[in-house]
C-alpha cells in the first residue's frame, strides 16, 4: 500500500437495513431479492457505469416474496476513501433462469465526508438503458478510526478469553465488581504504563498494552491475573466440589492447607471466597494460590479420591504430624472390634493404626489413616455436593 494511499485509509462500517418499492418481477407480482456488494477502485474521471463489478465484500440472504425487503446486514472494510466506490446491486432470485437485475446504488467514498449517515434513502439507478428499476435501498455509513477498531477487536479478544477460561470471576474482583458483565467494560490502551494490564474504576475502564496477536493477549491476561500462563480451559465445577467435599470429610487437613497457603482464617477455604483453577501442563505439581483473585490453582485430577490423596501428602498429615497431635490431644482407647483408636477432642476426628509393609525399608512401618466420624461444623453447604463417594 502507498503512503498516500495508506494516509487515505479508513475502516468503513455498512449497514444495509433494507429496499422500498422494487420492481415487480414474478408472475404473482412479488420478487425475491438479495443484494450483493462489491469494493472497486475507481479514478475520479471514470463513468462509474463502466467499473466492473468482481470484488465481492458483502451479501444478504434472499427474502421470499417481498418488495419492501429487510435485511439489517453489518460489513466492515477497509477502504481508500479518495479512489474507491462501493456498489450495492439488487437482484430478484429465480430457480430456473438467471437472475432478473432490480437496481444498483453506486457510491464514490469520497462524497461520504467523515460525518456519519444513519437509514438514508438512496435511489436505486440502471446499470444500463434497457433496464426497468425502482423502489430505494436505506443505507448507513459510519467510519472508525485504526484505533477505535483496533481497540474493539482487542476487547472481542478479551471476551473471548473471558469466556473460554471461564475468568468471570477474577474480572469481577479486578474491577471490584463495578462491571458485573464483561460487556460493560471499556477498553483502551496505555503503552506508557509498565503494566499489562490496569484497571479505572471511576471509568470503569480497563487499559491495556497494544497487542499485536491474540495469543499474546491471552498469555499476558493469564500471567497477570494467575502469575503464570499455565492455565487449563477446563471446567473446574466438580474439581471445586470435591476440593470443598475433601476438606469437610477431612477437617483435620484445614490447618496444614491454610499453612501452606499463608492463610489463618479458615474462611478463606469456602466456596464463597475462593476460586479453583487447574493447571494445563503436568510440570506443575504443586498447587499455587493467587491472593489477590482468591484463587488456587491444582493439578489435574481424575477423582475425587485422588485428589484426596495429594492433599493428604500435600498438607504435610503424616505419622509425625500425628503422633505430635496425639500426644498433645488425642485420648487413645479401643473401638467395638478391639482395634486400637486415638480420639481427637479438637478435630471431632478418630485415627487408626495400621501395620503397611515398606518396600524401600523392608520391614514394617506404622501408617496412620484418619477416618473423619463426626463433626460440629462444616466447610460447605451439603445441598451444594451430590453424588456417592464410590462414584469418584
Amino acid at each position: 500500500m502507498s503512503q498516500a494511499r495508506e494516509e487515505n485509509s479508513h475502516c468503513l462500517k455498512i449497514c444495509v437495513h433494507g429496499a422500498k418499492g422494487l420492481m415487480k418481477q414474478d408472475i404473482f407480482g412479488l420478487s425475491d431479492p438479495y443484494l450483493v456488494v462489491y469494493q472497486e477502485v475507481f479514478e475520479r474521471d471514470q463513468d462509474i457505469a463502466d467499473i466492473e463489478t468482481t470484488n465481492i465484500i458483502g451479501k444478504t440472504d434472499t427474502q421470499k416474496k417481498t418488495l419492501n425487503p429487510t435485511w439489517n446486514e453489518k460489513i466492515e472494510t477497509e477502504v481508500d476513501q479518495d479512489n474507491e466506490v462501493i456498489i450495492f446491486d439488487v437482484f430478484d432470485e429465480n430457480r430456473i433462469t438467471r437472475d432478473d437485475f432490480l437496481g444498483r446504488v453506486a457510491i464514490p467514498l469520497s462524497n461520504l465526508g467523515n460525518e456519519d449517515i444513519s437509514e438514508k434513502s438512496f435511489e436505486l439507478g440502471k446499470k444500463c438503458d434497457d433496464t426497468n428499476v425502482s423502489g430505494n435501498l436505506i443505507l448507513s455509513f459510519a467510519f472508525v478510526s485504526k484505533l477505535e477498531r483496533e481497540i474493539s477487536r482487542q476487547k472481542c479478544w478479551l471476551i473471548d478469553t473471558v469466556h473460554r477460561y471461564r475468568l468471570e470471576n477474577q474480572i469481577q474482583i479486578l474491577t471490584n465488581e463495578a462491571c458485573v458483565d464483561i460487556m460493560e467494560i471499556n477498553m483502551e490502551f496505555n503503552d506508557e504504563e509498565t503494566d499489562y494490564f490496569s484497571f479505572d474504576d471511576e471509568r470503569k475502564t480497563l487499559k491495556s498494552v497494544n497487542f499485536l496477536t491474540k495469543v499474546q493477549l491471552v498469555r499476558r491476561l493469564l500471567k497477570f491475573l494467575f502469575e503464570t500462563s499455565d492455565i487449563s480451559e477446563d471446567d473446574t465445577t466438580k474439581l471445586s466440589a470435591w476440593f470443598h467435599k475433601v476438606l469437610e470429610e477431612n477437617l483435620d487437613l484445614v490447618p496444614g492447607i491454610l499453612s501452606k497457603l499463608g492463610l489463618s482464617d479458615p474462611q478463606f477455604l469456602i466456596p464463597d471466597n475462593l476460586n479453583i483453577k487447574c493447571f494445563k501442563t503436568e510440570q506443575q505439581m504443586f498447587p499455587k494460590y493467587v491472593v489477590m483473585f482468591r484463587t488456587l490453582i491444582l493439578p489435574r485430577f481424575k477423582s475425587k479420591r485422588s485428589l484426596r490423596r495429594f492433599l493428604n501428602d500435600w498438607a504435610e498429615t503424616n505419622q509425625e504430624h500425628v503422633n505430635e497431635e496425639k500426644d498433645k490431644t488425642c485420648e487413645q482407647g479401643h473401638d467395638n472390634n478391639g482395634r486400637t483408636i486415638f480420639i481427637n477432642h479438637n478435630s471431632k476426628s478418630v485415627h487408626y493404626e495400621e501395620e503397611e509393609e515398606d518396600v524401600k525399608d523392608e520391614g514394617n512401618v506404622t501408617k496412620t489413616v484418619s477416618f473423619q466420624l463426626r463433626r460440629n461444623i462444616s466447610l460447605i453447604d451439603p445441598t451444594l455436593w451430590e453424588g456417592d463417594d464410590d462414584d469418584f
